[in-house]
């Protein structure tokens, strides 16, 4: 009949609707499940670029350890070798014309003075015509032999050579000066009372400068043969030692008395002979960048 038709129709337009209804929430839900996997997959990218700028991030830290470690390396191996170049003795250079010795007058009269009246220590030999050799006679009895002459002013330069006084390929002699008015017994040890508070002198056994009871290293050690030179400037009041043309960096300062220069012997037969004896216009010693000033 027509009223069951009607019905069936009802029915069919109300159960395609359903399906329609069913359709689009189904899309929307596979939408959302699309939307959802989206969501995991950027998730776990975003994992993985952070694991990634994790491990990048430890990479550049471990690269920027080991350049750390390549500069503190060089800085040390840098400090080493300014370490090194600054114990090396290197003179200020100066204008050539100041380097230039100038030697205003060789001292042809100046001779040893003789401290031993008895002749029983030290006996003496002459050089040129000039008492310029002394000879030690006696085992382990010091003789302090100086030079005769009171150092008031100007600049002095005097050499000497020591022989037959070395003992394991090292001098045992003494080179120095003495306050002027101070008198020298034979034999005299110049580092006791009183004489340690007269007389300044470098030892050449281990290259160390006594005075005053106080002791400062950095000089060297002399031998036998060596050219031994003491210049001493008495218009500044300063005392340089020269061991075979090359300038000591210990010196003495503030010497505003007149003083004498001396010699020690210690060994029977070992001697010492003055090679010259100069009075200079302008100093040769130059300022060292390791000088060490010891005061008189």
């Amino acid at each position: 009949s027509d009223n069951n038709e009607e019905i069936i129709q009802a029915q069919l337009h109300e159960a395609q609707e359903r399906i329609k209804t069913l359709e689009e929430q189904a899309r929307i839900g596979q939408q959302r499940e699309r939307e959802k996997d989206e969501q995991i997959r950027k998730s776990e990218e975003n994992v993985r670029n952070e694991e990634q700028m994790k491990k990048d991030a430890i990479q550049q830290a471990k690269a920027t350890q080991e350049q750390l470690k390549l500069k503190d390396a060089e800085i040390q191996r840098l400090k080493d070798d300014i370490a090194q170049l600054s114990s090396i003795s290197v003179p200020i250079p100066v204008p050539e014309q100041e380097q230039t010795i100038n030697v205003n007058e060789e001292d042809k009269t100046s001779e040893l003075q003789n401290p031993d009246e008895n002749g029983s220590y030290v006996k003496f030999e002459r050089v040129i015509g000039l008492k310029r050799k002394a000879i030690a006679l006696q085992n382990d009895k010091p003789v302090v032999i100086p030079l005769n002459k009171e150092m008031i002013n100007g600049i002095h330069s005097v050499s000497v050579k020591f022989e037959k006084c070395n003992k394991d390929g090292i001098a045992y002699g003494h080179v120095g000066i003495a306050k002027a008015s101070h008198n020298i017994p034979c034999p005299c040890e110049a580092w006791e009372e009183p004489h340690n508070t007269n007389m300044l002198f470098y030892n050449g056994g281990d290259g160390t400068i006594h005075f005053r009871g106080n002791t400062t290293y950095g000089n060297t050690q002399f031998s036998d043969g060596q050219l031994i030179t003491m210049e001493l400037n008495m218009d500044i009041g300063t005392l340089h030692f020269i061991v075979d043309g090359v300038q000591q960096p210990v010196f003495v300062r503030g010497i505003k008395e007149k003083v004498r220069l001396y010699w020690e012997l210690y060994y029977k037969d070992s001697l010492f002979t003055v090679v010259s004896v100069n009075q200079l216009n302008i100093p040769t010693v130059m300022k060292l960048n390791n000088e060490k000033a010891f005061d008189w």
